[in-house]
């Protein structure tokens, strides 16, 4: 049995948690290959990249001013209304396979096309079970699910793939204006295209997605289930923190609290939220913010250590094990990485009441949640986090990751696709 996994790129959070799927199916002897658009982080076992784009779907061909076309143009003017026809038909192409990205009115604005045909891959090809992930750009909605008769297992990392153009509901709702009407469209387009895979089964990473999934015009006809995603427990794990705080230059008796995101700025991830806290203690030295990601210019204090990006997982595993606890301040999101990752290194989360997170946190001793989503809640949280009795300890918070995110885990995608 061999299985595809395809996903627009090998970076973000889905991108990593994709290829965690696929390395640990191969530990487990499963025939598994990943496909991307880019391989920015390969590792050279059956890994794929494909960008060949679909002959038909390049952009249409300029007028030529034949002589026929000059004498045309002389006597009725049709060569000036083709070459605005297609300069209307270049523009038109260019937005129908653009993905917008514009931090602020919203995060992330796709479409359902593509001029990629994934079917002509040949690891396509050989695969008996397709696994589709985080596919904006990359999935072209009509002709794949037309020209594909094979099974497909659809791993969801955001509410995109039920939604029109937006990534998740807060962005939907905030550009009802200007963007409805093409939103729409694009989720009438997602529906038809998908309602032609006979064989498909959605899987969420959380319980909260999967139910808003299954409520979805798209997918409510659909099997849905949720399985968490998979991390290495033999990586990330509690490591010394003497070690790892003086890897870091942090002081070994101060409270360290731990932020990290890809994008620092994205409103989303709610950074905004926890820098009015960060500048609020400018002058304690009894505390400490290790953030992790692209530098934020109009904080620097002598309490702040930016890391800049980590992509090294070890490195990451000692940012952890180096921090009291990890702050999450999202205002939206889906079993982010880095809740998974920390937890797995033993370090408790603080974070907001948010469906994946306060459904893994809430009950299991790993965090704590504020009360709602603004900074004083939060604040309000981060005090009360300097008892550790809230808590468990730090090998019970790593033995919670183990018993449910480790790689072994993913004997229930197997299952899955026995099924299919």
């Amino acid at each position: 049995m061999k299985i595809l996994h395809i996903n627009s790129s090998d970076k973000g959070g889905a991108g990593i948690a994709a290829l965690r799927l696929h390395r640990a199916m191969l530990s487990q002897e499963i025939d598994s290959c990943f496909m991307s658009l880019d391989n920015e982080i390969n590792d050279g076992i059956h890994y794929v990249r494909f960008n060949t784009k679909k002959e038909e779907l390049v952009k249409p061909k300029q007028p030529l001013l034949t002589l026929r076309n000059y004498l045309s143009e002389k006597i009725k003017g049709t060569y000036s209304k083709d070459l605005i026809e297609f300069e209307k038909n270049v523009i038109s192409h260019k937005k129908k396979y653009k993905v917008y990205y514009n931090q602020e009115n919203y995060e992330i604005f796709s479409t359902p096309f593509s001029n990629y045909d994934l079917t002509e891959s040949e690891a396509y090809k050989q695969a008996d079970v397709i696994h589709l992930h985080w596919v904006a750009g990359y999935l072209d909605y009509p002709s794949f699910f037309e020209n594909n008769k094979k099974p497909v297992v659809w791993t969801i990392h955001d509410e995109n793939p039920f939604r029109g153009g937006f990534h998740y509901k807060a962005d939907e709702l905030r550009n009802q204006g200007n963007l409805k009407e093409l939103d729409l469209y694009y989720k009438q387009v997602k529906y038809n295209a998908i309602s032609k895979q006979r064989d498909l089964v959605i899987v969420s990473p959380s319980k909260w997605l999967a139910e808003e999934a299954k409520q979805s015009e798209v997918f409510k006809e659909r099997k849905v289930i949720s399985i968490y995603n998979t991390l290495d427990t033999t990586v990330f794990k509690p490591l010394t923190k003497k070690f790892s705080r003086d890897f870091f230059n942090l002081p070994q008796e101060a409270s360290v609290f731990m932020f990290a995101s890809q994008n620092i700025e994205n409103k989303r991830k709610g950074f905004d939220l926890l820098l009015s806290i960060i500048k609020k203690n400018r002058n304690n030295q009894n505390i400490y913010f290790l953030v992790v990601g692209k530098k934020n210019n109009e904080l620097t204090q002598p309490n702040v250590v930016f890391t800049g990006p980590i992509s090294d997982e070890r490195i990451m595993a000692m940012a952890y094990s180096a921090s009291d606890f990890f702050v999450l301040p999202s205002r939206e999101d889906n079993l982010p990485n880095t809740m998974l990752e920390s937890i797995a290194c033993g370090t408790p989360v603080i974070s907001f009441p948010i469906g994946d997170t306060k459904e893994i946190i809430e009950d299991s001793g790993c965090g704590l949640l504020a009360s709602n989503i603004s900074s004083d809640a939060l604040e309000t949280k981060m005090n009360v986090g300097h008892d550790k009795n809230h808590f468990l300890s730090k090998d019970a918070i790593a033995k919670f990751a183990f018993e449910n995110f480790d790689n072994v885990n993913i004997i229930k995608y197997k299952e899955l696709y026995l099924t299919l």
